[in-house]
This record gives C-alpha cells, sequence and structure tokens, in this order.
C-alpha cells in the first residue's frame, strides 16, 4: 500500500479551504485558455477569408488590364469609354480614358461573388507594336 506524507496527509484533512480555490483558479485558467484559442481561430479564419477576397480582386484587376489593353489595341482611335465584363470570381466596370498614344488612366470598379467591393486607379502603358 501507498504511504503518503504527512505533507499530503494534512492537505487532504485540511478543513481551512485550500484544495477549492485551487481547482477555481485552474478551472478559470483552462477557460480562458479556451476561449482565448477559440478567439483567434475565429479571427484568423477572418482574416483568410479576406486575403481570398483580395487575391480575387487582384485576379481580377489583371484579367481586366489585359482585357483593356487588347481593346485599346483592337480599336486605337477610341479616346474614352467603359467596360463591363464578367469572371468567374466577379464583375467589373472599367472607365478608362486615352491620356498618350501609349498610356491610359482607367478606374476598375470591381466586385466579387461574395460582395467585396473595389475601386482601383491604375495608369496603363501600351506595348509599342513595331
Amino acid at each position: 500500500m501507498i504511504k503518503l506524507s504527512t505533507f499530503h496527509k494534512q492537505l487532504l484533512k485540511n478543513e481551512k479551504g485550500f484544495v477549492f480555490p485551487l481547482i477555481a483558479w485552474i478551472a478559470i485558467m483552462l477557460v480562458t485558455a479556451i476561449s482565448t484559442t477559440v478567439s483567434l481561430h475565429m479571427n484568423n479564419m477572418e482574416i483568410t477569408k479576406q486575403n481570398f477576397e483580395q487575391a480575387k480582386i487582384e485576379t481580377i484587376l489583371q484579367m481586366g488590364t489585359e482585357e483593356l489593353t487588347e481593346y485599346i489595341s483592337e480599336t486605337p482611335d477610341r479616346a474614352a469609354g467603359e467596360l463591363k465584363l464578367d469572371y468567374p470570381y466577379g464583375n467589373v466596370i472599367v472607365r478608362f480614358q486615352t491620356e498618350s498614344s501609349n498610356h491610359i488612366s482607367a478606374i476598375f470598379w470591381i466586385e466579387t461573388t461574395n460582395g467585396s467591393v473595389s475601386k482601383k486607379i491604375k495608369h496603363v502603358l501600351l506595348k509599342n507594336e513595331s
């Protein structure tokens, strides 16, 4: 049989209330740690969602820029205008104005399929076809 030391015997027979506050303190620390972990996980999920939306917006911006440069190169006499483009990740409205023969200023209004909206102003340099 296991013999308990006198300290352990006194701790178990202590009627002055040492064990309950210790257990309560440990329980409070565990609950605090668990709730903090859950909160951090929820925040990380939201950050991941926002990063994914930002990647969608950047992808739509690149695709819209390419389509704008193709449109301008096909219709070089066009000085200004508006394009409405639909993509798998969302929609974009491009308003553009030709600044010179190889420079375009454009405003992109981008809306993703999840409803995120972004406005980007971009200056596009056209490639010289020589």
